[in-house]
Protein backbone atom coordinates (compact mmCIF):
# COMPACT_ATOMS: atom_id res chain seq x y z
CA UNK A 1 0.00 0.00 0.00
CA UNK A 2 2.60 2.15 0.84
CA UNK A 3 4.89 1.86 -2.75
CA UNK A 4 1.56 2.59 -4.33
CA UNK A 5 0.62 5.63 -2.25
CA UNK A 6 4.14 6.27 -3.47
CA UNK A 7 3.48 5.76 -6.98
CA UNK A 8 0.66 8.07 -7.34
CA UNK A 9 2.71 10.55 -5.00
CA UNK A 10 5.01 10.93 -8.23
CA UNK A 11 2.40 11.81 -10.33
CA UNK A 12 2.32 7.91 -11.77
CA UNK A 13 -0.37 5.28 -12.48
CA UNK A 14 -0.04 1.52 -13.33
CA UNK A 15 -0.71 0.84 -16.83
CA UNK A 16 -1.10 -3.10 -17.58
CA UNK A 17 -1.07 -3.73 -21.11
CA UNK A 18 -1.32 -7.42 -20.93
CA UNK A 19 -2.26 -9.99 -18.76
CA UNK A 20 -3.58 -13.87 -19.00
CA UNK A 21 -3.38 -14.57 -22.89
CA UNK A 22 -5.48 -17.16 -25.08
CA UNK A 23 -3.15 -19.75 -26.50
CA UNK A 24 -4.09 -18.49 -30.12
CA UNK A 25 -2.78 -14.92 -28.75
CA UNK A 26 0.46 -16.18 -27.72
CA UNK A 27 0.96 -18.16 -31.12
CA UNK A 28 0.33 -14.67 -33.01
CA UNK A 29 2.48 -12.96 -30.58
CA UNK A 30 5.45 -15.92 -31.74
CA UNK A 31 5.16 -15.13 -35.47
CA UNK A 32 5.13 -11.38 -34.71
CA UNK A 33 8.04 -11.63 -32.49
CA UNK A 34 10.55 -14.52 -33.30
CA UNK A 35 11.99 -16.16 -36.12
CA UNK A 36 11.17 -20.04 -34.91
CA UNK A 37 7.93 -20.88 -35.29
CA UNK A 38 5.84 -21.95 -31.76
CA UNK A 39 7.45 -25.06 -30.18
CA UNK A 40 11.07 -24.41 -31.23
CA UNK A 41 13.59 -24.45 -28.58
CA UNK A 42 13.81 -20.23 -28.12
CA UNK A 43 12.74 -17.42 -29.19
CA UNK A 44 15.07 -15.85 -31.73
CA UNK A 45 13.48 -12.45 -31.76
CA UNK A 46 13.24 -10.49 -35.08
CA UNK A 47 14.66 -7.20 -34.66
CA UNK A 48 13.33 -4.86 -32.22
CA UNK A 49 10.85 -7.34 -30.88
CA UNK A 50 10.62 -8.31 -27.71
CA UNK A 51 11.87 -12.64 -26.26
CA UNK A 52 8.41 -14.41 -26.63
CA UNK A 53 7.53 -17.81 -24.55
CA UNK A 54 7.64 -20.29 -27.34
CA UNK A 55 5.11 -22.53 -26.25
CA UNK A 56 8.07 -25.29 -26.06
CA UNK A 57 6.07 -27.86 -23.74
CA UNK A 58 2.71 -26.17 -24.52
CA UNK A 59 0.40 -23.60 -22.80
CA UNK A 60 1.04 -24.68 -19.51
CA UNK A 61 4.94 -23.49 -19.82
CA UNK A 62 4.55 -19.94 -20.57
CA UNK A 63 3.57 -17.35 -18.03
CA UNK A 64 0.77 -15.21 -19.91
CA UNK A 65 -1.41 -18.51 -21.18
CA UNK A 66 -1.38 -19.90 -17.22
CA UNK A 67 -2.46 -16.17 -15.95
CA UNK A 68 1.57 -16.39 -14.04
CA UNK A 69 2.13 -12.97 -15.83
CA UNK A 70 1.49 -8.97 -16.52
CA UNK A 71 3.06 -6.53 -18.63
CA UNK A 72 3.40 -3.26 -16.69
CA UNK A 73 3.95 0.16 -17.55
CA UNK A 74 4.49 3.37 -15.71
CA UNK A 75 2.20 6.17 -16.79
CA UNK A 76 1.65 9.95 -15.79
CA UNK A 77 -1.54 11.00 -14.49
CA UNK A 78 -1.11 14.50 -15.90
CA UNK A 79 -3.93 16.75 -15.84
CA UNK A 80 -6.64 13.66 -16.67
CA UNK A 81 -3.96 13.46 -19.75
CA UNK A 82 -2.01 9.54 -19.52
CA UNK A 83 0.87 8.81 -21.51
CA UNK A 84 3.09 5.76 -20.89
CA UNK A 85 6.40 6.92 -19.76
CA UNK A 86 8.73 5.00 -21.96
CA UNK A 87 8.32 2.94 -24.79
CA UNK A 88 8.75 -0.57 -25.61
CA UNK A 89 10.87 -0.19 -28.41
CA UNK A 90 12.85 1.95 -26.27
CA UNK A 91 13.02 -0.54 -23.47
CA UNK A 92 14.10 -3.23 -25.85
CA UNK A 93 17.18 -0.72 -27.13
CA UNK A 94 18.17 -0.09 -23.34
CA UNK A 95 16.97 -2.11 -20.71
CA UNK A 96 19.17 -0.56 -18.40
CA UNK A 97 17.97 3.05 -19.24
CA UNK A 98 14.23 1.52 -19.26
CA UNK A 99 14.66 0.18 -15.62
CA UNK A 100 16.58 3.68 -14.60
CA UNK A 101 13.50 5.87 -16.40
CA UNK A 102 12.02 6.99 -13.00
CA UNK A 103 8.43 6.38 -13.74
CA UNK A 104 8.97 2.51 -15.11
CA UNK A 105 11.02 2.39 -11.46
CA UNK A 106 8.55 3.23 -9.46
CA UNK A 107 6.79 0.15 -11.22
CA UNK A 108 9.50 -2.13 -10.74
CA UNK A 109 9.35 -1.03 -7.10
CA UNK A 110 5.53 -1.43 -7.10
CA UNK A 111 6.07 -4.72 -8.35
CA UNK A 112 8.42 -6.51 -6.32
CA UNK A 113 7.16 -4.89 -3.07
CA UNK A 114 3.85 -6.80 -3.94
CA UNK A 115 5.92 -9.90 -4.51
CA UNK A 116 6.59 -10.17 -7.88
CA UNK A 117 9.20 -10.61 -10.16
CA UNK A 118 10.35 -9.12 -13.16
CA UNK A 119 12.75 -10.62 -16.18
CA UNK A 120 15.85 -9.56 -16.76
CA UNK A 121 14.93 -8.92 -20.54
CA UNK A 122 11.77 -7.44 -20.23
CA UNK A 123 11.71 -4.76 -17.54
CA UNK A 124 7.79 -4.54 -18.17
CA UNK A 125 7.23 -8.03 -17.41
CA UNK A 126 5.74 -9.63 -13.68
CA UNK A 127 5.42 -13.10 -12.80
CA UNK A 128 3.39 -14.20 -9.30
CA UNK A 129 4.66 -16.57 -8.67
CA UNK A 130 7.78 -16.72 -10.79
CA UNK A 131 7.83 -19.24 -13.86
CA UNK A 132 10.99 -17.81 -15.69
CA UNK A 133 14.47 -18.82 -14.90
CA UNK A 134 15.31 -14.92 -15.55
CA UNK A 135 12.78 -13.79 -13.39
CA UNK A 136 14.20 -11.73 -10.23
CA UNK A 137 13.03 -9.55 -7.18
Amino acid sequence: QKVATSLLEKGYVLGIASGYRPIQKQIALIELNCENKPGSATCNPKENRPQTCILRHGARSCPHTTGRAIDAWGVTDENGDRNQCIMMNDCIADKQACRNNPCQKAVIDLMIANEFCVLDSEPWHFEKPKMSSNCNF
